[in-house]
Formats: C-alpha cells, structure tokens, sequence
C-alpha cells in the first residue's frame, strides 16, 4: 500500500463495498507489515437506522479494535432516530 492514509466513507447498504475494502487492508496490513506505508484508515458510515450498524458490527469492532489514538477510530452517523432508540 503507498498511501499514508484511507478514507472511506459510505451511506447506508453502500458500506459493503467500504466493509469489502476495510477487510482487505487489514489482511494486507497483517501480512505486510514491514512493506506498507499505510498508517491511518478512517472509516465513516452513515444510515438511516441505529440497527442499520448491525449487518457489520463485527467489522466495527475489528476497525475500534486497530485504531490508534487520534485515527482510525470509526465514524458513524445516524441520520433518522426516534426517542425510543435513544433511551435504549
């Protein structure tokens, strides 16, 4: 990888390609540590639906998981919520 940081950003379903290519970075970082220039990846998703965020929950545990301190942390953004799904 040559660049210093990855930003995805994704809406909705169109975080699969985004989750796609967040796990391939991952594999490439584990496998070649040594050779990649890569240290940031920011990944953004915004949905409608708080429960949207759970077709992908394992990806987002694996992304706060690889964060460091001040990047790579994940983004995520609702854009409908009603007060029931605060309170939860």
């Amino acid at each position: 990888m040559r660049y210093k940081t990855v930003i995805l950003v994704s809406g909705g379903v169109g975080v699969t390609p985004c989750v796609a290519a967040l796990r391939h970075i991952y594999h490439i970082k584990r496998e070649e540590q040594a050779d990649t220039a890569l240290q940031s990846v920011f990944f953004v998703w915004s949905c409608k639906d708080l429960h949207d965020f759970e077709w992908y929950h394992e990806v987002l545990e694996l992304a706060n998981a690889k964060a460091t301190h001040g990047s790579g942390y994940p983004r995520l953004y609702v854009s409908r919520i009603s007060f029931a799904e605060v309170c939860l």
